[in-house]
């Protein structure tokens, strides 16, 4: 799967695309085919290194989503696969 990360932070053109291996969700968690995103006024505070404890690496800015459940884990009960999601 390609995500969007940041390996520094030096402001928003410092996000970069990388390829990783799509996650397995684990117990309570789902997995999401994510269609639709928006960076806020938050993402942009990340970019910048605020708050300052936040450390480099990978971290993958993203307040808003909207997308569709692919796989659930074990202990979900309120969505299945299919169903849309934001």
């Amino acid at each position: 799967m390609r995500i969007y990360h940041y390996e520094k932070f030096e402001g928003i053109d410092s996000l970069t695309s990388a390829e990783m291996p799509t996650p397995k969700p684990g117990a309570r968690e789902i997995l999401v085919r994510v269609q639709a995103v928006s960076l806020n006024y938050k993402d942009l505070f990340i970019a910048k290194g605020v708050p300052p404890r936040l450390q480099p690496g990978a971290l993958i800015p993203l307040s808003d989503a909207a997308g569709e459940v692919v796989e659930v884990g074990s202990g979900v009960e309120r969505v299945s696969a299919g169903d849309r999601v934001v």
